[in-house]
């Protein structure tokens, strides 16, 4: 007969071998988690460090040579504003430096004087700066009272009104029948006119002959938001009604009805003549 003898372990410390080796293991990958964290810290000082030494270096060594000494400014021959005077605008300084530039602030102080459509601004490195100013087309010329009077001002195809310094009326339209206050800049004509305006400007680069017969055109106010346009024709005694679209098609019936009325001796007794519809009515007398 076998018997079997059970033993049992008394020793309450024990602790298996494999428990011992996993706390080694856990202990070596915090230490070197500790390790790899002071590389990354010493490594992050190092680049703050370097990059102040860098800034330090480029505003004492570098940043005084990189100002902007050269300035070129491209505009039409007879433009009125002085170099000088624009660089005042543009609030630019000889001394800037160039990285302190910002060529989109440069162009919006320049286009916020009414005689500048547009102002294109770019730097090349490292000294210069360039300005290519585009003014306004005047269109048509309107009377408006300032703080000094009556004074001459332009209108472009957009309905912005500006004035040009030293320059008269060219031989351009007149424009009436708007009531304007004192002069601002950048005052604009009522919106509900542009379409008319871009109308006259297309008649101006297609057929500037036709153009050119306008001697004045007179908006008249019909309610907010609706207007009609009597037009001047500068070779003609009869004044002419439209509506408000005006077409180089247009222009050539107006002109070739004025030539008939003419021939025949009527323009003395012919007011004004309609084109708002498809039939042209004409009027005798006052209006």
């Amino acid at each position: 007969m076998s018997s079997i003898a059970l033993f049992k372990n008394s020793d309450k410390n024990y602790q298996p071998q494999h428990s011992t080796i996993q706390d080694q293991r856990v202990q070596r990958r915090v230490e070197r988690d500790q390790r790899d964290l002071r590389r990354l810290f010493t490594f992050i000082i190092a680049i703050l460090a370097f990059l102040l030494l860098a800034e330090i270096v480029y505003h004492v060594l570098i940043a005084p040579y990189l100002v902007v000494n050269k300035i070129s400014i491209q505009a039409a021959g007879d433009f009125p504003y002085t170099n000088e005077e624009l660089l005042s605008i543009a609030a630019v300084e000889g001394s800037t430096y160039f990285f302190d530039v910002k060529p989109e602030l440069i162009s919006a102080r320049l286009e916020r004087v009414p005689l500048i459509k547009s102002a294109e601004v770019s730097k090349e490195f490292p000294h210069s700066l360039n300005i290519a100013i585009i003014e306004r087309q005047p269109l048509a010329a309107l009377t408006i009272l300032d703080a000094g009077g009556m004074v001459p001002t332009y209108v472009d195809s957009s309905g912005i009104i500006f004035r040009s310094k030293g320059v008269e009326f060219l031989d351009l339209p007149i424009i009436s029948g708007i009531d304007v206050p004192v002069y601002k800049d950048g005052m604009q004509l009522p919106q509900v006119l542009t379409n008319f305006l871009e109308d006259l400007s297309r008649l101006q680069v297609e057929n500037p002959a036709l153009y050119r017969l306008i001697s004045e055109v007179k908006f008249v106010k019909k309610n907010a938001t609706d207007y009609e346009v009597v037009l001047f024709p500068s070779q003609y005694q009869v004044r002419v009604r439209t509506g408000p679209a005006l077409t180089e098609e247009l222009m050539k019936y107006i002109v070739l009805v004025l030539d008939v009325v003419a021939d025949k001796g009527m323009e003395a007794t012919i007011e004004e003549i309609d084109f708002r519809t498809d039939e042209v009515v004409y009027r005798v007398g006052e209006e």
